[in-house]
Parts: C-alpha cells; sequence; structure tokens
C-alpha cells in the first residue's frame, strides 16, 4: 500500500530515504532519493547495493539558471561542428522524452571521487551549498555563487547533476522534476539524491510490486508520480513517444 506524499514528505525533511514510482507509460522505475545536504557515506552504500541504478543529484532549474549550468545536450550544440558524430548521437529524444543531464561534479575536497566517501562528500557539499544560496541567502548575487560554486566543485566527476524541466511538473513529469518538487514542499535544499532500483534477478527495473515489498521491509515510504501530480493539482501529460 503507498504511504501518502505528506509522508514522504515529512521523511525528506527528516532526512531519510524515499521511494518514488513514476508512471506505467513513462519509465516504469522506482527511484530510491534522499536531501542531497543529508547524504552520507552510508547513504551511497545503502543506493549502491539497494538501488543499482545511476546515482545523480536533482536540482531544479532555478538552480541551473542561476550558476549558468547547461544542459548536456546544450553542449554538444556548441561543439557540432568540432565533433558532428555528437549531433547524431543527440538526434532522437530518449523514449521517455528529453533527458535533464547537465554536468558531472566532484567536490574539490574528494580524490578520485568515486568511492563512497568521495561520492557522499560531493553530495552533501552540493545540497549544503544550495541550501545556503537559496535558503539561508548566503550569497547575494549569481556572480559570487558561480565563484563559489567553482571554487568548491570541479568537473568532470562523478556525480551527474540533472536539472528539472523550466515549469517543472507542468512541463515535464520525470523522477528529476518530481524529487525537486518534494523538496520545495520540504523546505530543504533545492538537491535530492536520487538512484533507479534495478533487479538483479530479471536485469530489468523493479517492479513496483517488488518495490512495495522492499520499501515495507526498510520502512520507506513509497509513492507514486499520480498521486504526487494529485497533490500538486497537476494533470498527468504522457511522454511523447512510447516506453520501449
Amino acid at each position: 500500500m503507498p504511504s501518502t506524499v505528506s509522508e514522504a514528505i515529512e521523511a525528506l525533511r527528516a532526512g531519510q530515504f524515499i521511494m518514488v514510482y513514476d508512471f506505467a507509460d513513462r519509465e516504469a522505475e522506482v527511484d530510491l532519493m534522499i536531501g542531497a545536504e543529508f547524504v552520507e557515506p552510508h547513504h551511497i552504500a545503502f543506493l549502491r547495493q539497494y538501488g543499482g541504478g545511476l546515482i545523480c543529484v536533482a536540482v531544479s532549474y532555478e538552480v541551473g539558471l542561476l550558476l549558468d549550468l547547461p544542459y548536456i545536450e546544450d553542449l554538444y550544440r556548441c561543439v557540432i561542428n568540432e565533433y558532428p558524430l555528437l549531433e547524431k548521437l543527440a538526434r532522437e529524444p530518449a523514449p521517455y522524452g528529453k533527458p535533464t543531464f547537465s554536468i558531472t561534479v566532484n567536490a574539490r575536497t574528494t580524490y578520485t571521487g568515486i568511492t563512497d566517501t568521495d561520492r557522499a562528500t560531493t553530495v552533501q557539499e552540493l545540497g549544503v551549498f544550495l541550501r545556503n544560496v537559496f535558503l539561508l541567502h548566503r550569497f547575494r548575487t549569481a556572480e559570487r555563487a558561480r565563484r563559489e560554486f567553482a571554487l568548491r566543485f570541479r568537473s568532470p566527476g562523478h556525480v551527474p547533476i540533472l536539472i528539472a524541466t523550466r515549469g517543472e511538473l507542468v512541463n515535464r513529469q520525470g523522477h528529476t522534476e518530481i524529487a525537486v518538487y518534494l523538496a520545495k514542499q520540504a523546505r530543504i535544499a533545492p538537491a535530492v539524491c536520487l538512484c533507479e532500483c534495478l533487479d538483479g534477478e530479471t536485469f530489468q527495473a523493479l517492479s513496483l510490486e517488488k518495490a512495495e515489498r522492499f520499501a515495507a521491509d526498510h520502512n520507506i515510504p513509497l509513492i507514486t508520480g499520480d498521486q504526487v501530480l494529485e497533490h500538486a493539482g497537476i494533470e498527468y501529460a504522457a511522454p511523447p513517444r512510447t516506453r520501449r
């Protein structure tokens, strides 16, 4: 039985994991999520062991705008004259719609960036930095925020950043936008660490049925995209292409 959106929001506010299933005709995947500012090494280990997908940080559209972070597709377009293969690679969107990938980063205090400790450091520093920017208003100008960001992080790195689409849930209803919506409702930094849950028996995405059992066993709130949209008062818009 799914939890309520309010329970998921409270869990996020408390620095705990939640699980979110999107939609059957979209990715049909369940992601584990936790506020970036709360992430410790044992959280990264948990995501590796029980998630198994790509460990990313979803941030709000406002974060991308303030820090002048590009979508990776836009970077490709800037260099297609020099690297024409990139235009061909990015010609068609993913089956579930346009991805929200931006750059990858490591905190400058890390070494290789891939260990549980290093990735937790990067994710937490990103969350704390954005909490200082958006909730505590520590940096008064975009120029200063960008300068501080460059002092704290390097790229490329081992933590992919996902930027929510402008208008967020109104215009795109993926895990990135859902994560950002829930973070804003929880009044935490607009940065959520997330990872897809995979199934080592079927080699596919973890089914909702199995995810419900896992959530119950680990006392993790699990909610669906439909619940989130109802909470936000937004209607579901199916992706432009059907899932393969």
